[in-house]
């Protein structure tokens, strides 16, 4: 074998992200198949994009498709880009419910991929009710976090403009700046190509959703802006875009948030943070309508969520180029990674870290051992 050869073989064994893209892209495709099996007939977010498409495909307007008293009767117009029906276009050849495995599969495998070349350091946000949730809802946010740490990931970004505006604040550079210009262009470009008229249509969709709203515009949530205190940062700039940006009250967008942590620590913190915040909305459920719903869960957020994510953004010092306190420099194998892993983590982190995987089981438990009935059935 050659000297060339051998250092091949041994970068593939180094590559941690293969290794993250295999983990948690099987954690994934065994949550979405479980909830396939168990709810087949439940809908989630990907049915009005995957419907959408096939309109497309049969040469119709797939935003007069969508909707209540529509073909494909939702609660809502198609309130997203063309973009995001493309992007779901591959997934038609398939059956909706492998569709949804498929989807939610992918979408571990490539945030799996974003985690290992972060070197695992945010691993621990598989055990957040905001992952799980995600998983379990086919949503976005698992590609729009890979994309801070992968930048092939950026393309998935057309599919949620709100959250890739966000995402602009993590550049630091003309040359990434250039790349996500470049992909977003060609993808309205393509978009307008195949419909001229769908910006309008979209513009119409989104001012039917009044439940549609910044964080930061909730009660008392204008206390967020405190993190401006933190400006030479960079996590701290992207937290603001985060708060500033209109969204549908959820767990799932909560995903993004993890890039902010600094430590493991902070990210098992926040995972039972996403947890808190779930639990406290079954509690005060349930609500005579989604927009209460909607309203409830953004209010409950600013308190149990982003206020104390602002909290951590104060506690460091405001100095540019310092976003990070993980292990700057990785070991030199995975296994080492592992044995490090394990000799630094206190016994405090180890708790957390336990008591993550007791509120996530219970989670999928209580997720698994209730079964929704639809009205039309």
């Amino acid at each position: 074998m050659s000297d060339v050869d051998s250092g091949a073989q041994r970068s593939w064994r180094q590559r941690p992200e293969f290794l993250g893209a295999l983990l948690v892209g099987t954690l994934a495709l065994l949550l979405s198949l479980a909830r396939v099996l168990h709810e087949p007939s439940w809908p989630t977010d990907l049915d009005q994009w995957y419907f959408a498409a096939r309109a497309m495909l049969q040469g119709r307007n797939p935003y007069d498709a969508v909707g209540p008293a529509r073909e494909f009767k939702w609660d809502w117009p198609l309130n997203y880009p063309l973009s995001t029906v493309l992007l779901t276009m591959p997934l038609t050849v398939l059956s909706l419910p492998a569709a949804r495995v498929a989807f939610s599969t992918v979408a571990g495998g490539v945030l799996g991929y974003a985690l290992g070349k972060d070197r695992f350091q945010r691993i621990g946000l598989v055990f957040s009710a905001a992952f799980v949730i995600a998983i379990s809802r086919n949503q976005w946010s698992p590609f729009i976090t890979a994309a801070y740490f992968a930048p092939m990931a950026a393309v998935f970004l057309a599919a949620k403009p709100n959250m890739a505006l966000a995402f602009l604040a993590s550049i630091r550079s003309w040359r990434p700046l250039r790349r996500i210009a470049g992909i977003g262009l060609a993808a309205v470009a393509v978009s307008v190509m195949v419909r001229p008229s769908w910006p309008l249509e979209w513009l119409r969709a989104l001012g039917q959703m009044e439940y549609v709203v910044a964080p930061i515009m909730r009660p008392y949530a204008w206390m967020l802006a405190l993190a401006l205190l933190k400006w030479r940062r960079t996590d701290a700039r992207i937290f603001l875009a985060l708060v500033c940006v209109p969204q549908t009250p959820s767990l799932y967008d909560l995903l993004p948030l993890f890039v902010l942590m600094r430590t493991p620590r902070d990210v098992s913190i926040l995972s039972l943070l996403t947890h808190a915040l779930f639990l406290t909305i079954v509690v005060l459920g349930p609500f005579p309508s989604f927009d209460r719903y909607a309203y409830e869960l953004g209010n409950v957020a600013t308190v149990v969520i982003y206020l104390p994510v602002m909290l951590m953004l104060l506690g460091r010092p405001n100095v540019s180029g310092v976003d990070s306190a993980f292990e700057p420099a990785p070991p030199p194998s995975l296994r080492a990674q592992f044995r490090a892993s394990l000799e630094q983590m206190t016994r405090f982190d180890a708790m957390l870290l336990l008591v993550n995987v007791a509120a996530v089981a219970v989670l999928l438990w209580m997720t698994l051992t209730t079964r929704r009935i639809m009205k039309n059935e």
